[in-house]
Order: structure tokens, then C-alpha cells, then sequence
């Protein structure tokens, strides 16, 4: 079974103009969460708006999911 996570810019956009970024806590989660599935689990997959996608790509942390989607 391929598990997913979802990551939305949209809450960061609408309190702020500033360029997305994730704070510490929510990325480490995210990682975590991501490496501990395929561990146990199997395959996992991102899927983001542009901006998270941007932030993950340019962070290089694509490579902690199987796949990542910019949807």
C-alpha cells in the first residue's frame, strides 16, 4: 500500500508574504513520519502546491519520499 502526505502553502499565504518555508517541528514530523512508513511500510508519496514543492525540491528533501507530486 502507498501511503501519501500532503503538504499546502495555503495557510502560510494567507497570513503572510513572505516566501513559504516550514518551521522546524512540522518538517521534522513530516521527515520522520515519511522515513519510519517506508520502513515499515513501504512506498510513500508527496503530493504539494507549487510553493511547498519549490521549498522541498530547493531544500532537497524530495528524496525522502518515493515520489513527489506538484499538484
Amino acid at each position: 500500500m502507498t501511503a501519501f502526505h500532503t503538504i499546502s502553502s495555503a495557510p502560510h499565504r494567507a497570513m503572510t508574504d513572505n516566501p513559504f518555508a516550514m518551521n522546524a517541528e512540522d518538517l521534522y514530523t513530516a521527515v520522520i513520519s515519511a522515513l519510519k512508513w517506508r520502513q515499515k511500510n513501504g512506498r510513500i508519496a508527496l503530493y504539494c502546491d507549487n510553493a511547498a514543492y519549490e521549498f522541498i525540491t530547493q531544500n532537497h528533501l524530495a528524496k525522502i519520499w518515493d515520489e513527489v507530486y506538484n499538484t
